[in-house]
């Protein structure tokens, strides 16, 4: 059999462990949507009459390389189609996000960023990530958070990760950033292709990592989501960095900041307890005070866009939008006057303040 997987950077490690652990003469070949679109190369349709499969991630959000329009041409010519979802789960990142100025780092977690602003020292970043509040207590509300969007990514593919990951993530660690699974999900997702496809597959019991680089999953959060396991290391591919030890990452995470932005911001506000899970002070927010909101594509591999809202109570409520449409890496508020970032799940309790819920 012939398979053609097509997807983002998933798509390629897919293709290269189906064919080396996959029973009988297959052959797997791999198609980057993301090098297609960034060239501006339509789809090679003509392709397609070389193979009897084709595995796919959607794409809904870039016109014409929509995979809606290669569902129909498979339809058209008798190739079985299989859908699986863009791998990506956030829940061990707490209120993570893609800084666009805090080279060479390509996650961070807002509740650091926040911290990093108000100047906190390496032993306050330290005291912080091990029973900060901030972390601990917005754990589990943010994990429940990834699940709903994750259901709601997936609701139409073929396969779907998220029961797997529901049964998995406190026993073995799933992701090694929100957007790189480990090899434990990548085993699940090859065994439903080939179950789909007819083929039999055999793979070991344990596999190399496929990725190189890794996230801290911070021991304040995972105590909160009572995780079986340790995972604190950081590490970057490219430029090389690391495995770093937690406190070494703190430190780096510091000084990187610190040399990216020059200037200190003004100290954050106090955590109010009646706030939680939410962000910080929530109840401070002016819904007519100016706002942006910011974006960030998952399909732009970073790439984001900032748009300057009139007023905090529309930002919130375009915000809610974004999230719920698309896909994203992150989505969040920045109102004039308020010192954090406002994530969706916060924008839907303000609204529900102000009564526009």
């Amino acid at each position: 059999m012939k398979v053609l997987i097509y997807g983002g950077c998933h798509a390629g490690i897919l293709a290269h462990k189906l064919g080396q652990f996959a029973k009988g003469n297959h052959r797997f070949d791999s198609l980057r949507n993301y090098e297609l679109i960034d060239r501006r190369e339509p789809f090679p349709y003509d392709r397609l009459r070389g193979y009897d499969a084709v595995v796919y991630s959607p794409v809904r959000n870039k016109d014409e390389w929509n995979t809606s329009h290669l569902l129909e041409r498979c339809a058209k010519l008798g190739l079985q189609a299989i859908s699986y979802p863009w791998l990506q789960w956030n829940g061990y990142f707490t209120n993570v996000t893609k800084p666009t100025d805090l080279p060479p780092h390509v996650w961070c977690l807002q509740g650091l960023l926040d911290l990093l602003a108000s100047d906190a020292s390496i032993d306050t970043l330290r005291q912080e990530v091990e029973v900060g509040l901030r972390f601990r207590e917005a754990a589990r509300p943010y994990s429940d958070y990834s699940f709903e969007a994750l259901r709601g990514h997936e609701a139409d593919c073929d396969i779907q990760i998220a029961p797997f990951i529901v049964a998995n993530f406190q026993r073995v660690r799933l992701f090694a950033t929100p957007d790189h699974p480990t090899s434990t999900l990548y085993a699940y997702v090859c065994r439903e292709i080939a179950a789909r496809l007819g083929i039999r597959i055999s793979l070991p019991p344990t596999l190399a990592e496929p990725h190189q680089d890794i996230f801290p999953i911070l021991p304040a959060i995972a105590r909160s989501l009572g995780l079986q396991f340790d995972s604190t290391n950081y590490m970057i591919e490219d430029p090389k960095i690391g495995p770093l030890a937690l406190d070494d990452y703190l430190a780096r995470l510091r000084s990187d900041y610190r040399a990216a932005h020059q200037t200190i911001a003004p100290a954050q506000p106090i955590r109010s307890d009646a706030d939680l899970p939410f962000a910080p002070n929530l109840g401070t927010v002016k819904r007519d005070a100016p706002a942006v909101l910011h974006v960030v594509h998952e399909l732009d591999f970073g790439g984001a866009f900032k748009v300057d809202v009139p007023t905090t109570i529309e930002a919130c409520s375009r915000a809610i939008v974004e999230a719920e449409t698309g896909r994203h890496h992150s989505v969040s508020v920045k109102s004039s006057g308020y010192s954090y970032s406002i994530r969706p799940y916060d924008a839907r309790e303000l609204l529900r303040r102000w009564g526009h819920a």
